[in-house]
């Protein structure tokens, strides 16, 4: 009695179902997927591909480095011409382009950028662990819920992909790869296969800025040994002086012993001016506080105004970083007389402060000699590794942008041989509290004329 009831409710189920199918392209493609892995052979063949990908991983070619062979063994799966490598090496999660194969000019890795911890591309590959079709999105932009896509992205042309790098759940970076000509549409085989190998990569590149850091606490080691020999070097010189105070009172009438003494007391400066000049800060942090980075822009400005090209300070916001003031103030000093010793005396040094995106930033600009791409992405935050010879010990630049990495920001550099060199410090975004107590203090403040927009002259 209950077959036409049945056969009402099947017949139902089926026009729902068909219905669904051609109305959802969701479903479609699921039911695509499900018949592709269950009645059709694979597109790949794992074991050839897998042996390759690990093949190439353990040959580097001639003047290769090792980004660029994790990209070659990632852009040889579906032939990609080229390729560009993006990192998150920054406390703030922000993606630096660090290398592109076929070898990239250094030109067009510093166009590509950072990308930003909230730029909408970084937010998606988070949430959706998608690889990215920008000829899909392009054709369809509802199924990627609409994102959009920054200029520099489209630079592997219009319809690129963008494979992410997961490590241990987290995105430690992506790769754009361009499409070679005649490759199609991807199967889930191609896109279940790039975030595969995308994994493999980004382990790979994990170990490789572990064993870098590795042998950053190494030479830290060394830099503590060789302090104990300074140690010693100052003991002997506090024992002369200690000498020329005991003695003083019984000689002090002999000129003799005056001439000794002073000769000893400005070998004994000289010597003591040296060390201090070699080792430059010390690692003591300092007590964080809330500061005012105009502030710190301004005595920065002040006492490095001996020396020329006097700097220029630029202020157009007052925002409020947490920090120690000294140890902030003694980082913008030290790349405010970077800036000077690249610019004779007719040159320029600018100091700007102002905030992006909510997150506060000082620039320190120069008109000098500049830097090579090559030498600001490899060399120039490289511990001990100096140009000035016996004048420095390489320290500086590294000390400036672990302090603003310990407080959550980061240190950027763009240069260009013969164009000048800026240094851009961002600190992190303040919290709803901290930005409240920062207008607070600025609405109560005593200096009515300090506003916004206000350019001074060092």
């Amino acid at each position: 009695g209950w077959g036409p009831t049945a056969q009402l409710f099947f017949l139902l189920a089926s026009g729902v179902l068909l219905a669904t199918l051609v109305f959802s392209g969701s479903m479609r493609r699921k039911l695509k997927v499900f018949v592709a892995k269950n009645f059709y052979r694979n597109k790949y063949d794992y074991r050839v591909e897998w042996l390759r990908f690990i093949g190439t991983l353990s040959e580097r070619g001639p003047q290769e480095s090792f980004h660029q062979t994790a990209i070659r063994a990632v852009a040889q799966i579906i032939e990609s011409p080229r390729a560009v490598l993006w990192v998150r090496d920054t406390p703030n999660g922000a993606m630096r382009a660090i290398a592109g194969w076929p070898k990239i000019s250094d030109a067009d890795l510093a166009d590509a950028g950072v990308l930003s911890s909230r730029a909408a591309l970084v937010l998606f590959l988070e949430r959706t662990k998608w690889v990215v079709d920008l000829k899909q999105r392009h054709e369809q932009p509802d199924l990627y819920d609409d994102l959009v896509i920054e200029e520099r992205l489209l630079m592997l042309g219009p319809d690129a992909l963008i494979v992410p790098l997961f490590h241990l759940d987290q995105l430690y970076g992506c790769l754009l790869l361009a499409r070679r000509p005649g490759f199609g549409a991807l199967s889930f085989e191609d896109l279940d296969l790039l975030k595969t190998v995308g994994r493999h990569i980004a382990a790979h590149l994990s170990q490789e800025d572990m064993d870098r850091r590795l042998n950053e606490s190494r030479q830290f080691e060394a830099f503590n040994r060789f302090s104990a020999f300074v140690m010693h070097d100052l003991k002997n010189s506090t024992a002369q002086l200690k000498l020329i105070v005991h003695n003083a009172e019984r000689h002090k009438r002999n000129p003799e012993f005056v001439d000794d003494a002073i000769a000893t007391i400005a070998n004994t400066v000289e010597r003591m001016s040296r060390l201090l000049t070699q080792l430059g800060q010390g690692e003591v942090s300092g007590t964080l506080r809330d500061v005012q980075l105009a502030q710190i822009a301004e005595q920065a400005t002040e006492r490095c105004s001996s020396r020329k090209p006097v700097p220029n300070l630029a202020i157009s916001a007052r925002p409020r970083v947490h920090a120690d003031a000294e140890r902030l103030s003694s980082v913008v000093e030290h790349i405010v007389r970077n800036a000077q010793d690249a610019c004779d005396a007719r040159g320029e040094v600018r100091i700007e402060v102002d905030s992006e995106y909510g997150e506060p930033r000082l620039r320190v600009r120069d008109s000098g000699v500049g830097m090579e791409a090559e030498f600001v992405r490899d060399r120039l935050f490289r511990p001990f590794d100096t140009t000035k010879g016996s004048r420095g010990m390489g320290i500086g630049a590294y000390q400036a942008r672990e302090y603003l990495r310990s407080l959550g920001g980061d240190v950027r550099v763009q240069s260009r041989p013969g164009r000048g060199t800026v240094f851009e410090l961002v600190f992190p975004v303040a919290s709803a509290a901290e930005r409240d107590l920062a207008e607070s203090a600025e609405l109560t403040g005593s200096d009515a004329g300090d506003q916004h927009g206000v350019v001074r002259a060092g």
